[in-house]
């Protein structure tokens, strides 16, 4: 069984649904961390993209 972290390519990165799944779930996972450490950063970001606030 290969290693989850390799990928297999035929010239251009390729990855399979486990692999992707497992990254997605790793990436969803570090944003919600960063999000709850920087509350006051993403809200003034998430307001900014909302056009409030903005000068």
């Amino acid at each position: 069984m290969p290693n989850t972290m390799t990928v297999f390519t035929n010239g251009a990165a390729v990855l399979g649904d486990k692999q992707a799944q497992y990254f997605a779930l790793c990436i969803c996972s570090a944003v919600k961390s960063y999000i709850k450490t920087h509350r006051a950063e993403y809200e003034a970001w998430e307001r900014e993209q909302h056009g409030e606030g903005v000068s």
